[in-house]
């Protein structure tokens, strides 16, 4: 939906030439993340863009870096929750930072080898080399999310994925005719005696119809809407507003936004009223420590393949992180802990993009493939430059350290400011 607001917003001439520059392309990644509050959204909205040829794999895999960092701001703003115990908002604001320390070290890396030598986008062409994507029409496509979706979708919003690259296209994203007959054997008035059941019998424009779409008089609403062969309209609580796309889609954007934050507000909530008290005290005790020597080394691995499973179930790093960082923040999990389970969430978000590049499955196909293998490929080199060598982990670790330094200073200066603040009032 997202994708299909900023088209008909004419935002994507805009932005083709904004994130021609690489850096304009992170920066892009970072500021949709923040406002989607999720990496995987974000993710999955520039594979569907590159699938449908409004940004190449180059401009993709910069704007995936640029995801990759703005997740970490969901995490950050859950800290806040614990803002009333210092103790709470130190320890869970620390927790917050190293997703950022993570990304950002990875970024400053490999970002200069894929602008010098292109790296990332030449592995997955590469990993890719198999596909063609003209041997994948549009009857062969699978979209193995669609049965779970579909039931709930279908009555909210409906897109009409036609007018997706086109440029100069007239017709409205929002899809209003849900089928369409190959040849009109009969037709029927919209408001009298339709009833949707006869796939040769074609809807025609009724008395009652007096919909003017952005503008538009009503026989070309008719047309954009409907068209001259619809046997059977959509049932999307849209249909009938004859609203422009511009208002549906930033009303459905909206609604979204609306629901994940009291989603996401809930789950941290109720999960710190069940973290407390004795089920603090067992995950201490038979949890949170090492496993017996020899095999003391395997532990952070175990926390990163925790990290990556439950990423996966629930299909999304921000979820995970915001989750965790409560926990970590009234100190059911130490903050040492709370590194390798990031690092997991990191690896386990890449799921999500593959599942988005299947989703656009067609000619679009092998590029939506190599922008998810760009973000699998991000946070793999991610994970061998900074925790697989025991020493190189101090390095997002350190600026975790560096930021609770400054907390710390901040703090020390306000409250030296209250008290010379007090001094002088008493004087």
């Amino acid at each position: 939906m997202l994708a299909t607001f900023l088209c008909r917003l004419n935002l994507t001439i805009y932005i083709l030439d904004i994130i021609s520059i690489p850096y304009c392309g992170l920066v892009l990644g970072i500021l949709l993340t923040v406002l989607c509050q999720s990496s995987s959204t974000s993710t999955s909205v520039f594979i569907t863009l590159v699938a449908a040829d409004l940004l190449t794999v180059s401009q993709g895999i910069y704007c995936v870096m640029g995801a990759n960092i703005g997740t970490s701001i969901t995490s950050t703003l859950v800290a806040f929750g614990n803002i009333v115990t210092p103790t709470e908002f130190r320890n869970a604001i620390a927790c917050a930072v190293l997703p950022a320390g993570f990304n950002w070290c990875t970024v400053l890396i490999l970002m200069p080898l894929e602008m010098g030598f292109g790296m990332i986008e030449q592995l997955t062409i590469l990993c890719t080399k198999g596909i063609n994507a003209t041997e994948v029409g549009k009857e062969e496509s699978i979209d193995p999310i669609a049965f779970i979706t579909d039931p709930i979708q279908q009555y909210f919003l409906t897109i009409n994925k036609e007018g997706l690259g086109v440029t100069g296209y007239t017709g409205s994203f929002v899809k209003y005719c849900k089928e369409k007959a190959g040849v009109c054997e009969e037709y029927c008035i919209t408001g009298l005696n339709c009833t949707y059941e006869s796939s040769t019998t074609c809807m025609k424009m009724g008395p009652d119809f007096d919909c003017q779409l952005s503008g538009r008089s009503i026989e070309d609403s008719w047309d954009v809407m409907y068209g001259e062969k619809c046997t059977k309209k959509e049932v999307h609580m849209w249909v009938n507003a004859c609203w422009s796309d511009t208002l549906v889609g930033g009303i459905c954007l909206g609604i979204a936004f609306l629901l994940m934050f009291i989603s996401l507000g809930g789950v941290v909530k109720c999960l710190k009223a069940v973290l407390e008290g004795w089920i603090t005290e067992m995950i201490h005790k038979n949890i949170d420590k090492n496993l017996p020597y020899p095999f003391g080394w395997l532990t952070e691995y175990i926390y990163i393949a925790v990290g990556f499973g439950i990423t996966i179930a629930v299909q999304s790093s921000s979820i995970v992180l915001a989750i965790l960082t409560p926990i970590v923040g009234i100190g059911v999990i130490s903050i040492d802990r709370c590194y390798p389970i990031t690092v997991g969430s990191k690896i386990g978000t890449t799921i999500t993009g593959i599942i988005a590049a299947y989703a656009n499955t067609g000619t679009g196909f092998r590029s939506a493939m190599q922008v998810s293998l760009s973000h699998v490929f991000f946070n793999a080199f991610g994970f061998l430059l900074f925790f697989v060598v025991p020493i190189t982990r101090q390095v997002p670790i350190g600026i975790d350290a560096v930021f609770r330094w400054v907390q710390n200073s901040v703090r020390i200066c306000d409250t030296g400011s209250q008290y010379w603040d007090s001094r002088f009032l008493n004087f």
